[in-house]
């Protein structure tokens, strides 16, 4: 990563997983914890983000997951006693 898109592109990339690793810790999210360890695994062995199959792969599914706890998570802490259905 650092050597084809140089020091901005791979703090960049450190960025988006770190930030994934704590939205996904705050939530409490197994589910995208997965994700989080998946992609990073795979950044290890091969670079993902190099071919348009995985960066659709990790843009697609990483927004989904970002933003799939919110709405439980808000009507949970809002009222303790509403029913989530």
């Amino acid at each position: 990563m650092w050597l084809k898109h140089g020091i901005a592109g791979l703090l960049v990339f450190l960025f988006t997983l770190g930030w994934g690793y704590y939205r996904a810790w705050r939530q409490k999210d197994i589910i995208f914890i997965c994700f989080m360890l998946l992609v990073t695994v795979m950044s290890f062995s091969e670079n993902i983000i190099d071919v348009n199959k995985g960066v659709f792969f990790y843009g697609f599914f990483f927004a989904l997951l970002v933003k799939s706890g919110k709405p439980l998570l808000k009507i949970y802490r809002s009222d303790k006693n509403a029913e989530i259905v």
